[in-house]
């Protein structure tokens, strides 16, 4: 908690709105943190939040309720979402799309999950889009659990669903999300998605139905989940169907909308 910020609002007694993007279950906060976030949030006009599970997060986090908050899609860029046909089966393609760094992401976590979970097999490929900071390390990694010749950087790229025209399932290891975009968007494009259990991924994904869901956040988590996919990957394009169609019915076009209203109307 930024202390001029906290004194400030205080001080100036202005409207204004909390929009939360992302939250973590491991944060620890200070007592003077506490009370101060409760200050925050309480006399904020609105908080905005991308999830369910931040709000209720947040909530027990401070041990507060929320009455003012509301929840609101961070709208994903694409507006049409094609109809991409099945890939090939052999090799199996699994993707991430995220920026490359490891403490929100948890591309730490999924290497060596993947070694241990997949490594005695021949036929996959894991490909990271994105670029950050952990590249080389994650390079590393990779190569110190022998998997480096099933481990490809592809870099930024423009158009989301050239991916998915390739890939069968997307891997979110991530510690902590708000609601993932490249989550809904996988989905959209008729993608099953493996994740740990943070923000959105209750909402979005169905364990054994439009995807698969780790336990917890931890490497034995996710191995166990890449066993039970890859034992299940005959339904992987069933499961990307129930996923699309999903997707579709959680998708709200007005978010943009909604979050213009809620500002508007602590101002107004």
């Amino acid at each position: 908690m930024e202390p001029d910020l906290f004194s400030w609002l205080k001080r100036a007694q202005v409207p204004y709105v909390i929009l939360c993007q992302a939250n973590r279950d491991d944060s620890n906060f200070s007592a003077e943190d506490l009370r101060a976030g409760r200050y925050i949030l309480s006399q904020a006009k609105a908080v905005v939040f991308v999830s369910r599970h931040n709000r209720m997060l947040a909530e027990r986090q401070f041990g507060i309720s929320l009455p003012h908050a509301v929840e609101i899609q961070n709208p994903p860029p694409l507006r049409d979402w094609p109809e991409l046909a099945w890939p090939p089966a052999s090799p199996v393609k699994l993707a991430t799309v995220s920026r490359l760094e490891s403490t929100a992401k948890g591309l730490d976590l999924i290497i060596p999950a993947l070694a241990d979970a997949l490594g005695h097999q021949s036929d996959w490929q894991l490909d990271l889009y994105g670029e950050g900071p952990d590249k080389e390390k994650l390079q590393q990694l990779a190569a110190a659990h022998g998997i480096s010749d099933h481990i490809h950087f592809r870099g930024f790229v423009a158009d989301i669903s050239t991916i998915w025209q390739e890939h069968h399932m997307m891997l979110l290891p991530s510690r902590f999300e708000g609601c993932s975009i490249a989550m809904m968007e996988a989905a959209l494009c008729g993608r099953p998605v493996l994740a740990t259990p943070v923000g959105g991924v209750d909402e979005w994904i169905v364990d054994g139905e439009t995807g698969f869901v780790a336990k917890d956040i931890s490497q034995a988590a996710l191995v166990d989940a890449l066993r039970r996919a890859w034992l299940a990957r005959a339904d992987w394009a069933q499961m990307g169907s129930a996923a699309k169609q999903r997707a579709h019915q959680l998708l709200d076009p007005q978010s943009g909308d909604k979050l213009l209203n809620v500002i508007t109307g602590a101002v107004i």
